[in-house]
């Protein structure tokens, strides 16, 4: 019943892609089983693309060359820079994973 009552959970929190991915239809005791690392790499991808687009936008829209000063000088080190601070961020935000067979830390 716990593992029904999981599964419900995961299905209303709009997490179906995890229900299904998370163990297999024969042995339902697996599904939902996302690590916060998954979590993590999720969040950090879609802030990157977001950011790389959003760097790509601006790169169109000015009038300097591509790979020009500008780019180099500018936009480049800054999406660095954002994309680090973003990354950091999301990885403070959500727990390190435990190791299921001992309560230390997974590092």
């Amino acid at each position: 019943m716990t593992t029904l009552k999981k599964a419900m959970l995961l299905l209303s929190m709009g997490g179906v892609a995890f229900f299904f991915f998370g163990g297999n239809l024969v042995d339902p005791s697996g599904m939902g089983c996302i690590r916060n690392s998954d979590l993590t790499t999720f969040y950090q991808d879609a802030g990157d693309a977001a950011i790389a687009e959003f760097v790509d936008t601006t790169r169109d829209t000015m009038p300097y060359a591509a790979g020009g000063d500008f780019d180099n000088i500018v936009l480049t080190p800054t999406a660095n820079l954002v994309t680090g601070l973003f990354n950091n961020w999301i990885a403070q935000q959500i727990p390190l994973d435990l190791d299921p067979r001992t309560p230390f830390l997974k590092q």
